[in-house]
């Protein structure tokens, strides 16, 4: 068995013939008889997101809706973004500031940016964003903070491990 949080199949199969990345390792898990589970969207909603706030980042959460997470900030955007920055172990971060002070944040894990017009926060934080994510977000004068999708989501095996040893 193995378990990741990334699927090893994203989009629809049209064929297997084998050509792919994720055809080729499908067949070496078909031929060797090995399960794979996958718990992206599934774990993000009901650990991940929350792990990252509170564990990683310390924010006290104050709502959870599906996939987003919020918390109430009050704090100096600056200071804000850097202490995201240390704490999720950035080297640097993509930002557009439309505030000078964050009051509510909303996170997402991995690439949110797909769901900018359901958040209610003046900050979002997410990864993977582009540039009409960026000028859309501040049309709308909300703040983002582009924390990569790798170094938001690099901490399932920590997390998931945990929660094995304690079940």
């Amino acid at each position: 068995l193995i378990i990741t949080h990334h699927p090893l199949i994203f989009s629809a199969l049209k064929r297997v013939n084998y050509d792919s990345y994720s055809s080729k390792l499908l067949r070496i898990l078909v031929k060797k008889d090995i399960s794979l589970i996958s718990m992206h969207t599934n774990f993000d909603k009901s650990h991940l997101n929350k792990y990252v706030a509170e564990d990683v980042l310390g924010l006290k959460i104050d709502e959870t809706e599906g996939y987003i997470t919020y918390a109430d900030v009050n704090k100096d955007f600056e200071m804000f973004q850097k202490d995201v920055e240390e704490r999720l172990n950035l080297k640097f971060s993509r930002v557009v500031q439309c505030h000078d002070t964050v009051r509510r944040v909303a996170l997402i894990t991995g690439a949110g940016a797909s769901m900018l017009n359901e958040i209610k926060a003046d900050c979002f934080l997410t990864g993977d964003i582009k540039y009409h994510d960026a000028m859309e977000a501040s049309l709308r004068k909300m703040s983002l903070i582009d924390i990569g999708h790798y170094e938001s989501e690099h901490h399932f095996s920590p997390l998931l491990l945990g929660l094995c040893e304690k079940y």
